[in-house]
């Protein structure tokens, strides 16, 4: 018995050495790296307050830019609704002009619409300048898709005519591109009316009826 509990003391005695021992490596551990820690933590304090200087020093100027950015937003925007204003007053305009277009000739806006029709052919059609409007506008769209065989219904509910213009064919006159269109009209209480007529797009992009003589 006496025995037993000197073997129990001896391996007691040994755990309590193993664990000292451990404990010792591992309180040696966390002292280096606590010391590595110590070391390296000025470098580091170091490195932030370098950054957070650099972010400092342009922080106005990213404050300014911002600043210049929110300042420029409404001249921005009033330059674009001026845009948009000019736009719509453009189209309207080009829109009124284009009765003048066709079939008398005169055009103020730069955009490629039919000048300088006949007298002649405005006299063959019989139409009023309602009625002319709303074929000129179906003759613009035919010309400028270029699309032959194509045709377009026009119809002024005012007046009563309605009618079709069919594009034909494309040609080359003089080096200018030419396309025929024969405008098919239907008149309340008035004979059916056909014509077909030459359209020539000139140098400055302006469509123009070709005398059959010229």
């Amino acid at each position: 018995m006496a025995h037993l509990l000197r073997v129990l003391l001896v391996l007691s005695i040994l755990c309590l050495a193993a664990a000292i021992a451990y404990l010792g490596l591992s309180l040696s551990q966390a002292t280096e790296e606590v010391k590595q820690v110590r070391t390296q933590l000025p470098q580091m304090i170091e490195t932030v307050t370098q950054e957070v200087e650099q972010v400092r020093l342009i922080m106005p100027e990213v404050l300014q830019e911002s600043q210049a950015l929110r300042d420029s937003l409404p001249p921005n925007m009033s330059r674009a609704e001026d845009l948009m204003t000019r736009a719509e007053g453009l189209a309207q305009t080009a829109g009124e002009d284009a009765v003048a277009g066709l079939f008398t000739g005169i055009i103020k806006t730069p955009v490629s619409f039919i000048s300088s029709v006949s007298k002649k052919t405005q006299s063959v059609l019989g139409l009023g300048d309602k009625d002319i409007h709303v074929v000129e506008e179906a003759a613009l769209a035919l010309l400028n898709s270029g699309e032959i065989k194509k045709t377009q219904h026009w119809e002024n509910p005012s007046s009563g005519s309605k009618g079709t213009i069919t594009l034909l064919d494309q040609t080359e006159v003089n080096g200018l591109r030419c396309h025929q269109l024969n405008i098919e009209i239907e008149k309340r209480l008035r004979n059916d009316k056909s014509h077909t007529l030459t359209a020539c797009l000139n140098s400055e992009g302006k469509w123009f009826e070709r005398e059959e003589n010229s």
